[in-house]
């Protein structure tokens, strides 16, 4: 999809996250190259769209790829002293190492523009990734396992929902790839529990469940009210922040109170909270 490569890379340059959101569910080609070889990450890493950055990330888009002159996303970044963006490239792979066409690295570009919070992330050693963390493992997920599977319980019980064959489904929140990889790995257990819950008899109902973006959350709650049923939806997974957004959740609680008991929030707070903790750690 030719044109629709030029679209999102113009979206990713002019920091249109909506748009950009849009053009990648809808295919577009996220390594399209425009003027001097920039693709959508260089363009939205060069201008500092550290909204933007995580997502075309997330669409599998080549965090080292190079411009004319050898330039890459985290040398553009460094050379305009994108320091927002500059973590969430080396989360995303980067390779600091990398030299352009003259010889240099993010981390010089970086010292010749004088930018000295990103030397220091530069400079920083390279931390080794974290083993995997199972998150039944703390104590915040039995609670949290157990609430969902009450909630799950309490609607397929409810004489309503069983005489008008109800419809319910479980939802979460997608993260970035900083602060959503935790919650990713919450998600993951819970739905493998709830399975074995089911299978076990302790649950009543196996519904069915998805993730969706943020920006997608609104659309997703209004099929609560929609064909006539008896419908309900348990929104149980969402993160604490998604890059400077830091009310995530706050947000999400607020959109799903419109809808009063057709919708619950049964996300744990304390495991955003480890989430962030971890997060932060990784990023010095």
């Amino acid at each position: 999809m030719p044109d629709q490569g030029k679209e999102l890379y113009d979206a990713a340059r002019n920091g249109n996250a909506a748009r950009v959101s849009e053009l990648l569910k809808s295919g577009a080609d996220v390594h399209w190259k425009g003027s001097y070889g920039w693709t959508a990450l260089i363009a939205a890493a060069n201008n500092g769209h550290e909204a933007i950055v995580p997502l075309l990330l997330k669409a599998n888009a080549n965090v080292n790829a190079k411009a004319s002159g050898g330039w890459t996303a985290l040398m553009k970044a460094a050379n305009n002293g994108r320091e927002a963006v500059v973590p969430l490239l080396l989360e995303g792979g980067a390779d600091r190492e990398a030299k352009n066409n003259d010889g240099y690295t993010a981390l010089d570009w970086a010292r010749k523009q004088g930018h000295d919070g990103i030397v220091r992330l530069l400079e920083a050693p390279v931390v080794a990734a974290p083993s995997p963390i199972d998150v039944r493992t703390e104590s915040w997920y039995v609670r949290y396992l157990q609430s969902n599977s009450d909630a799950i319980n309490a609607i397929a019980n409810m004489n309503k929902y069983k005489k008008n064959n109800g419809q319910l489904k479980i939802i979460g929140i997608e993260g970035d790839v900083v602060y959503g990889e935790r919650t990713l790995q919450e998600w993951t257990a819970l739905q493998a529990d709830l399975d074995k819950g089911f299978k076990d008899g302790t649950l009543a109902e196996r519904p069915k469940n998805s993730r969706v973006a943020l920006e997608d959350l609104e659309e997703e709650l209004e099929w609560v009210n929609k064909g006539g049923k008896v419908r309900y939806i348990i929104v149980a997974s969402c993160p604490n922040r998604i890059g400077d957004n830091h009310k995530v959740m706050e947000q999400v609680k607020a959109m799903c109170a419109e809808y009063d008991d057709l919708v619950k929030c049964t996300f744990s707070y304390a495991g955003n909270l480890a989430a962030d903790f971890e997060a932060n750690m990784r990023l010095g």
